[in-house]
């Protein structure tokens, strides 16, 4: 349709053309260059991945900084350490394995002798009971709660140390405001000191726990 149009409006969408193209052409030519010097993002942390790098349960030669070569079956990577742990079996040894942990900049040069490392190297996964794992997360959530719930941000570090014996020898121990109150019967006031335990009730019973008492306070502060 180029060939109907007046030579001015002719020349004039040519030139809007030639305008409109320009930046994909710029686009394109950075995005080839990208390509060709393989510095695509992906790659570059596909690259860094130690986990590609040191597949688990393949067999590795490290050749270190300092020259020294080491080689075993690869038992794990960190990408939060930046490190290598391999584990090399000890046949004629009483030791069953020797584990090497390997800052991975420390690493000049490697090559995987075995995708997959013999019998005797690699590391056989265990069975995994997703009952027992679901039991051991709710527990641990279940302490942590309970642990949140004995610790009291208005008081100093040295009241929570006290605190934190007291309870484990007592058992029975809440917080009080700022004040430790023990088995209903004692209470322990800022700033947590020998002088500072008290009976609340007055009884036999009441003064030999106050006596107990103020020994395990003496020993935390």
């Amino acid at each position: 349709w180029d060939h109907d149009l007046p030579g001015a409006q002719l020349s004039g969408i040519k030139q809007w053309r030639s305008w409109f193209l320009l930046p994909f052409a710029v686009l394109w030519c950075c995005y080839s260059e990208i390509l060709s010097s393989g510095c695509l993002l992906l790659g570059v942390s596909i690259m860094a991945s130690l986990a590609s790098q040191y597949p688990v349960n393949s067999l590795v030669e490290l050749t270190l900084s300092n020259d020294e070569k080491v080689q075993g079956c690869v038992f794990c990577t960190d990408e939060i350490s930046n490190t290598v742990v391999l584990k090399k079996s000890l046949p004629h040894t009483t030791l069953a394995s020797e584990v090497f942990m390997v800052h991975a900049p420390s690493i000049n040069s490697f090559k995987i002798i075995q995708t997959v490392a013999s019998d005797e190297e690699k590391i056989p996964l265990g069975n995994v009971n997703r009952k027992t794992l679901e039991q051991q997360e709710k527990r641990a959530l279940r302490l942590a709660e309970d642990a949140m719930k004995h610790i009291n941000q208005k008081a100093s570090a040295e009241g929570q140390v006290v605190f934190d014996r007291l309870l484990k020898a007592c058992n029975e121990v809440e917080w009080k405001g700022e004040s430790i109150l023990v088995l209903n019967q004692i209470q322990v006031d800022p700033p947590y000191g020998v002088d500072n335990c008290r009976l609340l009730k007055s009884d036999r019973l009441g003064e030999n726990s106050l006596d107990r008492v103020k020994k395990i306070v003496g020993h935390s502060t």
